[in-house]
């Protein structure tokens, strides 16, 4: 991951490294992962069931609609192109499909969406992106305003507290602002510098991190305890679910997918360093002839 907010620089634009501003500039790279992306995505994945016998042709045909119906939902074409994009960019990219009891008015669904590959984590042991699901752990982190995941978490909700890192902001408009004033503040050593004026905000916001473990416990008749895997969700240092798996086929719903194959690591390799050399000499170049 050390490449990682380098990439995302470059595909931002965030590239030129000189004190005064560029007299060309061309963003190769957001144009290149644009383009492979939408040939990649053009073709639009989906689930389809055929009968087995006849007379269940309206059946088939009837439970089709519901997919297609169920995808439009999920907006899981914007999924798979923003999952895209973080691949290509970055190396990896992951799929959750977990399914939400309180979803859908609280008729329960699944629901299909894509995760920051910097906020999961994952068993070193394994090698391949599709053998995810042999992985002795995977976590993942998300966040949400406070009341909601109290709603979410009736009772041990209650006793979960902002998190810093979610709920505050920098309240100095003078520090995020440029000219010689803020320059020559960053300069100086830290002893000298004005602290930022840290505000909690209006809305309260605390992180969840979701564990998906192959628990080997066994109880006192020698019968595992978790058979299809353990599922924990805590905030800081609140247990909201603790839990066996709730599938029944003992799986994780999540899919890693790797954009190109690295054979030490599941994480793959983002395209975007390749590129980064071809698009600074190219903008060097146009720079220096204007």
């Amino acid at each position: 991951s050390k490449h990682w907010e380098e990439s995302l620089r470059q595909v931002r634009g965030d590239q030129w490294r000189m004190s005064r501003s560029p007299h060309f500039m061309a963003n190769i790279i957001r144009n290149q992962v644009e383009k492979k992306v939408a040939s990649l995505t053009e073709a639009k994945p989906t689930i389809k069931v055929n009968p087995t016998k006849p007379g269940l042709n309206n059946a088939a045909a009837i439970i089709n609609q519901c997919i297609k119906s169920l995808w439009d939902c999920q907006q899981v074409d914007q999924t798979l192109h923003r999952m895209c994009m973080t691949a290509m960019t970055l190396g990896p990219g992951f799929l959750v499909t977990p399914y939400n009891p309180k979803a859908n008015n609280n008729l329960g669904d699944i629901e299909i969406r894509s995760i920051d590959p910097r906020h999961v984590w994952i068993d070193p042991a394994v090698v391949e992106a599709d053998r995810l699901h042999e992985a002795a752990y995977i976590v993942t982190e998300t966040y949400d305003t406070l009341s909601n995941i109290r709603m979410q978490f009736p009772g041990r909700g209650m006793l979960i507290k902002p998190d810093r890192k979610y709920s505050t902001f920098n309240a100095d408009r003078s520090r995020l602002s440029g000219g010689v004033l803020s320059a020559v503040m960053r300069s100086m050593p830290t002893m000298f510098r004005s602290g930022p004026q840290i505000k909690p905000g209006p809305i309260p916001r605390a992180s969840l991190r979701e564990y998906w473990i192959r628990d080997p416990q066994v109880g006192k008749d020698g019968q595992p305890d978790f058979p299809t895997g353990r599922h924990i969700i805590r905030s800081g240092d609140v247990i909201l679910v603790d839990e066996k798996n709730p599938y029944w086929d003992g799986g994780f719903p999540i899919d890693m997918f790797d954009w190109n194959l690295d054979f030490e690591s599941p994480w793959g390799m983002g395209e975007v360093q390749e590129l980064r050399k071809i698009q600074e000499a190219f903008n060097r170049i146009g720079d220096g002839i204007i």
